[in-house]
C-alpha cells in the first residue's frame, strides 16, 4: 500500500470515528486532520469536500458491514433455529460492538437529509446480502416454514426494532427483549 493510500485510509478511519462520536455537523475537516496528524488542506488532496468524505466513509462502513455479512459462517450441525438466531444476534452485536456498526447505527437509522438517498441505497444493498444468507439457511428446509418473503420481512422488522432497542436501553434489557421476540418470531414462521 502506497503512502497516499495509507493516508487516505487513515482519513477514512478518523472521519468514521469522529462522525460516529461527534456527529457530522460537529466534526470539522480540521478535527479529522488533527487526528490523522496532517494539515487540514491536505485532506482535500483525497476528498473534494466534507460531503464527499462523509459519503466515502458511508461507503467504507457499509462495505465492511457487507463483508461481515458475507463472511458470516455457520456450524453445519446447527439447527435452522440456531442459525437464524445467531445471525440476528451477530448482526445486532456488530452494531453494538463495532466502530463501523456505530456509524451505521447513527446514520442509517435516521440519515441526515442531504445524504438520505445515498444512505438508503447503501442500506438496501447490505440488506440484499443478508437476504442471501437467510435464503441459504432457510431454503434446505423451506417446506417447514411459511412464505420465505414473509419470513424475510419479519426478520428485518425484528432486526431493525432490536437495533433501536439496543441504542436506547442497556445490554441486559436488549438481551431480554431479544429472547422474548425470538420466541414469537420462531413460532410464527413455522407451518
Amino acid at each position: 500500500m502506497s503512502k497516499g493510500e495509507e493516508t487516505r485510509k487513515k482519513i477514512l478511519k478518523s472521519a468514521l470515528n469522529l462522525f460516529s462520536n461527534k456527529g457530522y455537523e460537529q466534526t470539522s475537516i480540521k478535527d479529522i486532520a488533527i487526528e490523522v496528524n496532517i494539515k487540514a488542506p491536505s485532506i482535500y488532496a483525497y476528498f473534494s469536500s466534507k460531503e464527499e468524505l462523509f459519503i466515502s466513509v458511508s461507503d467504507y462502513a457499509i462495505k465492511e458491514y457487507t463483508s461481515f455479512v458475507q463472511n458470516h459462517s455457520f456450524m453445519k450441525d446447527q439447527s435452522v433455529e440456531n442459525k437464524l438466531y445467531e445471525l440476528m444476534k451477530s448482526l445486532n452485536d456488530y452494531f453494538y460492538e463495532n466502530e463501523f456498526g456505530n456509524f451505521v447505527n447513527r446514520y442509517f437509522i435516521l440519515p441526515p437529509e442531504q445524504f438520505k438517498e445515498r444512505l438508503v441505497e447503501l442500506y438496501l444493498e447490505s440488506e440484499k446480502e443478508i437476504k442471501k444468507v437467510l435464503l441459504k439457511i432457510l431454503s434446505p428446509e423451506a417446506d417447514k416454514f411459511i412464505s420465505i418473503d414473509i419470513i424475510l420481512a419479519s426478520f428485518f422488522c425484528n432486526l431493525d426494532g432490536m437495533l433501536l432497542y439496543m441504542v436506547n436501553y442497556s445490554r441486559e434489557h436488549y438481551e431480554k427483549r431479544l429472547e422474548e421476540i425470538w420466541q414469537v418470531f420462531w413460532r410464527g414462521i413455522q407451518k
